[in-house]
């Protein structure tokens, strides 16, 4: 038997899990009720990556050993990794019955509670991890964390405080704590805070870009851009670092051509976005390039006035229509209108009203007229009716005026 378990060890240490498998497996057809073996075998197949092997195993390991809390422990937590929650937590709860004070068992408690939203509930737990470890800064951030998304920002506050203090040379405390602090415009103890992490970090990628971000919102362009240059440089050129650079160098001034170059990209990187729109029609109209800059900026009032809202005006209008509220009705057309001038059929339709529920023929022939004026498109039933309308307002109005 010591023979077999010095080859299976063997072909463990070796890395031939498969073989350590087998032989393991063809011990367990003489003694299957051997805890270790199954354990073992758990052990190996979630090295080979196939989980529900090793949850077979482990659980009847657990089922066959009940008194073994340490083989509760991992059969939960595999299951914890293939988000079998439920059953993980209740092997947890079993785990804490008889042992109150297991720091793995709490800890997942509290991760399960995290996942769940349920974060008052997630405190308790971390508040007990925390007086078992009082000097980790690990569970006073979680603590913060669960108090954040319960927007207690005091209590958050007061538990990133308590994890930066614990450990100020801790780089993920001063991450999230500066984090926070920006987050909730505390920007001048955010910046201290970062300054602090860059004296102890100084080419952390994620602090300069705290800090450029910092700097952009207090408008201190000038000092922003070269750490943004960096940071777009080594670890980050997406479209929100590209925009944030790109703006600065506008809003800093002497550097036109960079400011058009960058915000460039950030156009193509995310097409839809109009502040980079803005921003670079206005880079262009600092370069005297009016007419590209008038196209940005025009491009970028049609992101930013969806659509659809032209759409809810008229129907809007066409509800008031039905309730006998034709004077709302213009107002949301012309509202339509303004948001979207190129749709000239709405000069059509206010005219309409106008004329049929109004019995203001001056104003309708006014939209009728605007309309032959300024329609481009290739409807000519479209004209035609125009045209016939227009013909037959003036011949009325004509009337009207001979019978005055």
């Amino acid at each position: 038997m010591n023979a077999q378990i010095d080859s299976v060890n063997y072909y463990k240490a070796s890395g031939n899990y498969y073989r350590a498998i087998q032989l393991l497996e063809n011990q367990m057809k003489n003694n299957p009720e051997n805890c270790m073996n199954m354990s073992a075998l758990a052990e190996l197949y979630q090295a080979v990556y196939k989980p529900n092997k090793a949850i077979e195993y482990y659980q009847k390991a657990t089922s066959i050993c009940k008194d073994r809390i340490d083989l509760q422990g991992r059969y939960a937590d595999i299951l914890f990794e293939e988000d079998k929650y439920n059953k993980a937590d209740s092997i947890y709860d079993v785990i804490l019955e008889r042992s109150p004070t297991n720091f793995n068992a709490i800890n997942k408690k509290a991760k399960l509670l995290v996942k769940a939203g349920l974060y008052n509930e997630a405190i308790r737990y971390y508040l007990v991890l925390d007086s078992l470890s009082p000097s980790a800064s690990y569970f006073k951030r979680a603590v913060a964390s669960c108090y954040q998304k319960l927007d207690s920002i005091r209590n958050a506050y007061q538990w990133y405080r308590k994890a930066y203090d614990c450990d100020t040379t801790d780089l993920k405390s001063i991450i999230t704590y500066s984090n926070f602090l920006h987050k909730n415009a505390w920007v001048d103890s955010a910046l201290l805070i970062v300054n602090k992490g860059l004296s102890l970090y100084p080419i952390n990628y994620d602090l300069k870009k705290k800090k450029a971000n910092i700097l952009f919102m207090q408008e201190k362009y000038h000092e922003a851009i070269p750490l943004f240059e960096e940071v777009v440089t080594h670890t980050d050129s997406s479209f929100t670092m590209m925009r944030q650079l790109g703006i600065s160098y506008h809003m800093a001034g002497g550097y036109r051509s960079e400011s058009i170059e960058v915000l460039t990209r950030a156009t193509k990187l995310e097409p839809e976005d109009y502040i980079s729109a803005f921003y670079l029609g206005l880079s262009y109209r600092q370069m005297g390039q009016t007419d590209r800059a008038l196209e940005q900026i025009n491009h970028a009032i049609d992101l930013l006035i969806p659509k659809q809202v032209v759409l809810y005006y008229v129907e809007r209008g066409n509800t008031h229509l039905l309730m006998s509220n034709p004077s709302k009705t213009i107002e949301d057309y012309k509202t339509a209108l303004w948001y979207s001038p190129d749709r000239k059929q709405i000069l059509v339709e206010i005219g309409l009203v106008y004329e049929k529920e109004m019995n203001d023929l001056k104003s309708a022939l006014i939209y009728y007229e605007r309309f032959k004026r300024e329609y481009n498109g290739a409807d000519e039933q479209l004209v035609t009716y125009i045209n016939d309308k227009i013909r037959k307002v003036k011949e009325e109005l004509h009337f009207q005026t001979g019978k005055e």
